[in-house]
């Protein structure tokens, strides 16, 4: 799940299908880098919230930087034009073999073998 992806959800921002959608999602177990929890967690918002923000979060699976995810971000960054956050982010989905939640398809879409499903269209 990207960043957008969690906000989203959280603030409610999806149809009333695609809440339905994120919420079986989130009742069976999701993952998020750990560069996403960094950037969610890292807004400053009103407290409710980031305390619906950090209660998501806990239920993720958590996926850390390694250096397989390093190297596959070294090597999206020599052959794409990305941020920083953005490349690790596909980088870890792809690594782990997972499908990545986002609304930022533009930045996304074109990467090879990565999976991207717009949350707002599930």
């Amino acid at each position: 799940m990207d960043t957008n992806a969690v906000i989203d959800y959280c603030g409610g921002k999806l149809t009333a299908a695609a809440m339905q959608k994120m919420n079986q999602i989130a009742d069976n177990g999701f993952y998020v880098s750990a560069v996403v929890k960094i950037e969610v967690l890292g807004f400053n918002g009103p407290t409710a919230d980031m305390q619906k923000l950090e209660g998501l979060l806990s239920l993720a699976n958590l996926l850390y930087l390694d250096d397989e995810v390093i190297l596959k971000t070294i090597s999206l960054r020599k052959i794409k034009k990305m941020m920083l956050g953005d490349a690790i982010i596909s980088s870890t989905a792809i690594v782990h073999g997972l499908p990545l939640l986002s609304r930022n398809l533009k930045d996304f879409t074109t990467i090879q073998g990565l999976m991207v499903l717009d949350p707002h269209t599930l």
